[in-house]
């Protein structure tokens, strides 16, 4: 989808910042971020950062109208999603 661009801002491998956002991510969210990124016209010259792809893992499309609203549902993460999320809360309460 973006050729070259991607590699040339974000590099070969995933920096600290996007492992970070994505950590205990379910598959799930990852394929609805994929979708919702190729439906975004926001998106069509450059690929997003890490927090702007992490939000569209996060939005949830109204099949209404096809429209995203960033809201999501509290049921959509799985109890592993949850427990690495205060596990790593846990480490920067630590850290700080």
């Amino acid at each position: 989808m973006y050729g070259n661009r991607f590699f040339s801002v974000y590099g070969d491998s995933p920096t600290v910042g996007w492992q970070l956002c994505f950590t205990g991510f379910a598959p799930k969210k990852i394929e609805r971020g994929l979708k919702n990124l190729v439906e975004s016209p926001k998106f069509k010259e450059w690929p997003p950062t890490a927090k702007q792809f992490r939000d569209l893992c996060l939005q949830v499309s109204d099949p209404a109208n096809r429209k995203h609203s960033n809201l999501y549902s509290l049921n959509e993460i799985t109890d592993e999603e949850r427990n690495y999320g205060l596990e790593v809360l846990k480490q920067l309460k630590k850290r700080l």
